[in-house]
């Protein structure tokens, strides 16, 4: 199990798709794909029920959603600590929101 995979895992539940997570992530859907695959081989079990409109998790997946967010915060913890000269570390998510337009073409 490495970051990748565990990244690739949490855009798929978090957008719902396979696709959309690729985007996000400026991979191929067959990468994003490959990295779920090796996750459930590893794990032994299906982490995400795919259906021909979405990708939602299993009951394990939900499991390891949290736990993936969990080890992603401290992933990025531990980068800020040590980047930072007092070696504190800030860890949190950002909403922001915009109109269509920003969001497509500025955001982005």
């Amino acid at each position: 199990m490495d970051f990748k995979q565990l990244e690739a895992f949490v855009y798929v539940i978090r957008l719902g798709s396979f696709s959309r997570a690729a985007e996000q992530l400026f991979l191929t859907q067959p990468t994003i794909s490959t990295h779920i695959k090796a996750l459930e081989e590893e794990l032994g079990t299906q982490l995400v029920v795919r259906t021909s409109k979405e990708a939602r998790p299993s009951e394990r997946g939900s499991m390891l959603y949290e736990y993936a967010l969990d080890m992603l915060c401290l992933r990025d913890s531990a980068i800020a600590a040590c980047a930072r000269p007092d070696g504190g570390a800030l860890c949190g998510t950002v909403a922001v929101t915009a109109s269509t337009v920003p969001c497509q073409h500025v955001l982005p």
